[in-house]
């Protein structure tokens, strides 16, 4: 679920548009088996990064924490195993350090995770009726049950009943039919965010529960599209909520746009993932965002006009937020036949107080 559908082609380096970009030599360390991240963490956000940049780096030492087996078993309503499934899970403590496992042929799926208390979201492939669910009973994030995790567990295990289907189409401007979209639809409060990607043709099929959505279209950067929302434009206060109650069709055309790239670092050059960067319209008025990758890259699509780019920190830090060329911000102009325009950021520390 990424927001600015930069694709990874590489250890160091991020997709944005047709190009490769290669992060100034410094790598994140692999996961050791979906478990850990160097030294010893289990979210990537909190790995250290390796600078490379000048010197090799040796006798590394890794610790790898004991940690838990969760397994189980996703079912349709007749009792027939559902492969290909998702089991994703988060601790209770934040909703964006979401990590997801499969089924096997046979509905099974198993994870290893540190001792907690967490979220479990489960999600059956796409193509069918079947709708997503919270551990325990839960249709949405708001009726799910926290799982404490203190022992190895077996049998967290889910049911997908069968729901309602959205299909429709999703073309650009001109008419053309895109690609490797993802539409995605969730209630106006957050409570459980499902996305699906269009075929060659623009197709596309979500199912969902009966309920008020809203619903969002994210494009790829190679498409030239802006992402956009059902009913109103990139903000989604514009948006229109849709009733389901039963099969619906909604298509969606999508604003040409050029891409906005560049990358985000703190003062040592090292790269800040997880900041956000947003585009407003010179009244302020939000336009798009996207986050930055491990690498430090981000990449959104803008619509012709004139622009303020602001960079968030992951929240947690002690960074500050700055905008594109400093102070209020320099004004980024995007014209129909520029190519992609450049913004990088470089974020500094707040100051630590005297005496502390």
């Amino acid at each position: 679920m990424r927001p600015s559908r930069l694709q990874w082609c590489g250890d160091v380096r991020a997709q944005s548009g047709r190009r490769c970009v290669r992060a100034p030599g410094h790598r994140r360390s692999a996961q050791a088996r979906g478990r850990a991240w160097y030294p010893k963490t289990d979210r990537s956000r909190y790995a250290q990064y390796l600078d490379l940049r000048k010197a090799d780096v040796a006798n590394l030492v890794v610790q790898l924490s004991a940690g838990y087996r969760v397994s189980g078993k996703t079912v349709d309503l007749s009792g027939a195993p559902v492969a290909d499934a998702q089991a994703c899970y988060s601790p209770t403590q934040t909703d964006i350090d979401w990590t997801c496992v499969r089924t096997d042929a046979d509905g099974k799926y198993g994870a290893v995770v540190a001792g907690g208390d967490y979220l479990i979201f489960f999600v059956p492939p796409g193509g069918s009726r079947l709708i997503t669910r919270w551990w325990r009973f839960g249709a949405d994030e708001l009726t799910g049950d926290v799982l404490r995790v203190r022992q190895d567990l077996e049998g967290i295990d889910v049911t997908f009943p069968a729901g309602n289907l959205i299909v429709g189409k999703v073309l650009s401007a001109n008419g053309r039919p895109v690609e490797h979209a993802l539409v995605c639809i969730d209630t106006k409060f957050p409570t459980g965010r499902i996305c699906r990607p269009t075929n060659k043709q623009g197709d596309y099929q979500i199912a969902i529960r009966r309920g008020s959505f809203l619903i969002q279209f994210i494009g790829s950067a190679g498409d030239g599209v802006v992402n956009g929302w059902y009913g109103g434009g990139s903000n989604p206060s514009s948006a229109r909520e849709i009733f389901v109650g039963g099969d619906l069709k909604l298509d969606a055309s999508l604003r040409s746009g050029r891409l906005l790239w560049g990358s985000v670092h703190d003062a040592d050059g090292l790269p800040v993932q997880g900041t956000y960067v947003n585009a407003y319209d010179l009244s302020g008025n939000f336009v798009a965002g996207g986050s930055a990758r491990m690498s430090g890259d981000y990449g959104i699509m803008l619509p012709p006009g004139r622009y303020r780019v602001q960079a968030y920190p992951p929240m947690g830090t002690s960074y500050i937020a700055t905008y594109a060329g400093g102070a209020d911000g320099r004004i980024i102009e995007i014209k129909d036949k520029d190519r992609d325009a450049v913004a990088d950021f470089v974020l500094d520390r707040a100051p630590v107080p005297a005496g502390n």
